[in-house]
């Protein structure tokens, strides 16, 4: 069976594996980003006070817009515990 998507950590922090995207792009594969908002706590719910609430959603967007702007085999799939 063919390989058709690769799913590793990857965020605007952690580009440890470029190399890796870089062939997915190649290759045209699908490359699905693990973690992609990373552990920052800007990007967590519960931040230091509500006030920063509103900031982390803008952090969290910003950094799922820079995913999809990276690369056209990017398929960020943010999640969140509950």
């Amino acid at each position: 069976m063919p390989i058709v998507s690769v799913q590793n950590r990857y965020s605007a922090t952690d580009r440890e594996h470029e190399a890796v995207l870089d062939h997915c792009e190649r290759e045209r594969l699908a490359f699905l980003p693990w973690y992609p908002l990373g552990a920052g706590a800007a990007l967590r719910a519960k931040g230091p006070s509500p006030g920063l609430r509103p900031a982390a959603r803008d952090a969290a967007q910003v950094a799922i817009a820079w995913l999809l702007r990276r690369s056209p085999v990017m398929l960020p799939i943010p999640g969140r515990r509950v």
